[in-house]
């Protein structure tokens, strides 16, 4: 099915001295105004931003590559998440639609956002909003849809992620030892990281 691509400008970034995020150096725009209250105003993703992509945990690359053709989505997110005016609800909400209009496949979308909810969640266990959150039959009823795509995402991912999991840190340890090896030669190599996440 053809669409109409929903954003207007390209993405062009440049690696930033850490390398594990990328900073936009050219604004775009997100034109669907059925998420702006009827307004025909885009959002706009603006710089300086830096972004990691989709924020995927090192298990789960295999299935939710960090850059795709849900990148645009990705990074509007990291805007969207990045202005105080906006709740993390809506800005996840955002990310997901806008994604079905990338043609992004649905369960692929659905998981994804089910994952950038489950942070979005944490940030308010984290910042002791759970009692005045478990009080909202809104939030409620948003949560009981999260888990009914949350739970099977899960049970679906769990195996590969301990696969995954194991084999890095066994690869970590080869390295870690040859480390060890190089540097009882007094070489000078570069010292391992153990690193579950992608930024």
């Amino acid at each position: 099915m053809d669409r109409t691509d929903p954003f207007t400008g390209d993405v062009v970034v440049k690696a930033t001295v850490a390398g594990k995020l990328w900073e936009l150096q050219q604004e775009f725009c997100y034109k669907n105004p059925e998420h702006l209250g009827g307004t025909t105003e885009p959002i706009a993703v603006h710089i300086p931003l830096n972004t990691d992509f989709a924020s995927v945990p090192r298990p789960f690359v295999w299935l939710f590559p960090r850059y795709g053709v849900y990148t645009r989505s990705a990074i509007l997110h990291d805007s969207l998440c990045g202005q105080h005016s906006m709740q993390r609800a809506e800005a996840d909400r955002i990310f997901r639609d806008s994604m079905k209009e990338l043609d992004v496949a649905l369960a692929r979308r659905w998981v994804m956002w089910a994952g950038v909810r489950a942070g979005g969640m944490w940030d308010v266990l984290r910042q002791g909003g759970m009692w005045r959150a478990v009080r909202s039959p809104a939030v409620l009823k948003r949560a009981a849809g999260w888990l009914l795509v949350a739970v099977p995402a899960a049970v679906f991912l769990a195996v590969p992620a301990v696969v995954i999991s194991v084999w890095l840190v066994l690869f970590w340890l080869i390295e870690k030892f040859l480390y060890l090896l190089l540097k009882a030669f007094r070489k000078e190599p570069n010292h391992p990281k153990l690193l579950f996440k992608t930024s």
